[in-house]
């Protein structure tokens, strides 16, 4: 799963477009391990997806469900998705808990 993540996270930075580097040093992190993270051979962390998720203008909780803490064939699902209809979901799943929340 990790690898999944790495690839989203290279695609998100393409569309900036940024370099490895130049991500690197925006993150705080080193270019080796922004490259470990997006070849899936270091998870994340928790830290590095409050990062991300600043850099990248997206939600905390968004990147939380790339990383993979969801049941596996919901995860297979939203693999499929485009960060923008991922982002179309956890809007309508936000929506719903409101209105879950109000009529309860």
């Amino acid at each position: 799963m990790q690898r999944h993540v790495g690839n989203i996270l290279v695609a998100y930075r393409k569309q900036i477009p940024l370099t490895q580097r130049a991500m690197a040093e925006r993150l705080g992190i080193s270019a080796r391990r922004l490259n470990d993270i997006e070849r899936g051979r270091v998870a994340i962390g928790q830290l590095n997806i409050e990062r991300f998720a600043k850099e990248f203008g997206i939600d905390e909780e968004l990147l939380t469900i790339y990383v993979g803490k969801l049941p596996k064939s919901i995860y297979s699902i939203i693999l499929q998705l485009e960060p923008c209809e991922v982002e179309l979901l956890l809007n309508t799943i936000r929506s719903l808990r409101r209105i879950t929340s109000f009529n309860e």
